[in-house]
């Protein structure tokens, strides 16, 4: 029981390291690479604000993956948190 404990726990870290990267990952790839302006004719119409305070458009899809993406993260946080309360309670 004790293997198991831990290899949840390893599980949710690996896991929240991974959903932490991909996040600071899509930022830095909006901040480089989205358009500052918007353009009409790749749909990239939605103003975001990204890293070193820069605004850029992104399509509606995009703007929904880094959403997915952040709200993943706290999922991720909020489980953690309870499960170490959890495993906690019982020692």
């Amino acid at each position: 029981m004790v293997r198991l404990k831990k290899g949840i726990i390893v599980l949710f870290i690996a896991v929240g390291i991974l959903t932490s990267l991909t996040a600071i990952g899509l930022r830095q790839y909006y901040t480089r690479c989205m358009p500052d302006s918007p353009q009409i004719q790749d749909g990239r119409t939605v103003p975001i604000d990204v890293n070193y305070g820069k605004t850029v458009y992104v399509t509606i899809g995009e703007k929904r993956r880094l959403k997915a993406v952040f709200i993943a993260m706290g999922v991720e946080a909020v489980a953690y948190v309870v499960f170490m309360l959890k495993f906690a309670k019982t020692k």
